[in-house]
């Protein structure tokens, strides 16, 4: 037997392992959003609803990649796979970039996401959800501020990242897909289930790609962090100081 075609077949194996996760986890995202829409009581608990919207992440799709990718991070390793690995990038642009380039591509989000809004709304179609619903119309308790923190500048970066930059591209090219970036960060933006938000969220997505590329894991985790703690900044802004 061949190794390299044993190791091929293999990793295809694990690719396919991996898109099955994949789409368990929208399923499991879809199914928690209804269930909290059937449950006004679930959802008015804004701390316990942060929450429950990353167990699908944490408790399902992130333990199934791992096992999925386990056979391939045996030969080359964790690190490896994971762009844990001493980036060609020097330590300053490591850092430095997310921390510049976070506020401006929020802002560029912005303007697309209020295009197709006004798309949407030229097209007569249904209001799309709200990003954070149980933010609108009602006092927000000091725990829900410091659980949604915590969920989008911690949980949320390091799950996504891992998930959608180091492991869904490669699961994507194993399978003969010709533009396995751009697939994992569509993917990214539909797994959100924003509807307004799914040119931001890829637009978003590639640019963590970038920063994979060229600075690794953790400068992709530091861009995440920054930009999802300039929209929680704003949410408290909001809520905190516009509210008379």
């Amino acid at each position: 037997m061949d190794p390299a075609s044993d190791n091929a077949a293999a990793d295809r194996l694990s690719a396919r392992a991996f898109i099955l996760a994949c789409c368990a986890w929208l399923l499991a995202k879809i199914l928690l959003t209804l269930l909290l829409a059937a449950f006004p009581a679930f959802q008015a608990n804004s701390a316990l609803s942060m929450l429950l919207a990353h167990v699908p992440l944490f408790v399902f799709a992130l333990p199934t990649a791992f096992l999925a990718w386990r056979p391939l991070a045996r030969r080359v390793g964790w690190r490896a796979l994971l762009g844990l690995e001493t980036p060609a990038e020097s330590p300053a642009l490591r850092w430095l970039l997310p921390l510049v380039c976070s506020l401006p591509l929020l802002l560029v989000g912005e303007i697309l996401t209020k295009n197709v809004l006004r798309l949407w709304t030229l097209c007569h179609l249904p209001p799309p959800p709200p990003q954070f619903p149980f933010l609108l119309g009602g006092s927000v308790t000091p725990t829900c501020w410091l659980v949604m923190a915590f969920c989008s500048v911690i949980l949320a970066p390091l799950g996504e990242e891992i998930f959608f930059r180091a492991l869904a591209p490669r699961a994507f090219q194993e399978v003969g897909n010709a533009h396995p970036v751009m697939m994992a960060a569509v993917i990214f933006a539909l797994m959100h289930l924003l509807p307004q938000g799914i040119l931001t969220l890829t637009l978003f997505g590639l640019v963590c790609s970038w920063r994979f590329q060229r600075g690794g894991l953790l400068s992709a985790c530091m861009l995440h962090a920054m930009y999802n703690a300039w929209i929680f900044a704003w949410w408290w802004f909001v809520c905190n100081c516009c509210g008379e």
